[in-house]
């Protein structure tokens, strides 16, 4: 959705993939789940340079598992150390809980329009930024090696990041009725510079009719 009328400049993006997959001998499993939701506000003070708000979240629809051809023995362990799960023989085990882990990204700033043609549109954004990680009833493993017959799975904590971030968003017609959409985020914490966030997404149309 994208709403442009002087100097407003308002997109938001919906994204939600759902898609199963079956191999032999196995029943239909959940292979893609996954929603996002992007919102940015843009007002221009100038023709090509603005300041900017976003607003984004991440998640899931359902519970994830990791499955395996071969039972194992697994244990998991909760945030405040106590076994929630211990050395039970299984095929599969629960390693997410619906909606989470849910990601909250927000940032203010300023956005620099490079080019903006019928054609060719590109915008640079840096700011600050913020990036919030709530894990419950996430579990990661935490003994992997080369043990197939036993696996732990500790919970993971909540994350909160702030800092700089920087963003680069473009779309472009191309020839071939095809277009070309670019969207790079980085996020550079205060306190740890070396533990900076990239989402790079880059996606590719083509039209073959009119809405289709």
């Amino acid at each position: 959705l994208i709403y442009d009328d002087g100097p407003v400049h308002y997109t938001m993006k919906n994204l939600i993939e759902l898609g199963t997959s079956k191999n032999t001998n196995e029943d239909f499993r959940l292979a893609t789940d996954e929603f996002e939701l992007k919102n940015t506000l843009v007002y221009y003070f100038f023709k090509d340079l603005g300041v900017y708000g976003r607003f984004d979240a991440k998640s899931h629809f359902f519970d994830g598992h990791w499955y395996s051809t071969e039972e194992f023995y697994c244990t998991k362990i909760d945030k405040d150390g106590n076994t929630v799960l211990d050395s039970v023989l299984v095929d599969h085990v629960k390693t997410e809980s619906s909606f989470f882990p849910l990601t909250l990204k927000e940032g203010v700033g300023i956005n620099y329009r490079i080019f903006n043609r019928s054609r060719a549109n590109l915008n640079l954004r840096v700011g600050f930024g913020l990036e919030h990680i709530f894990n419950k009833d996430v579990y990661q493993l935490y003994s992997p090696s080369g043990n197939t017959t036993y696996r732990e799975y500790h919970e993971i904590e909540s994350e909160n990041k702030k800092g700089t971030e920087a963003s680069l968003v473009g779309s472009f017609q191309l020839p071939l009725n095809l277009s070309y959409n670019v969207n790079a985020d980085f996020l550079f914490p205060f306190n740890d510079l070396a533990n900076y966030s990239m989402e790079w997404e880059n996606v590719l149309t083509a039209k073959l009719f009119k809405y289709i």
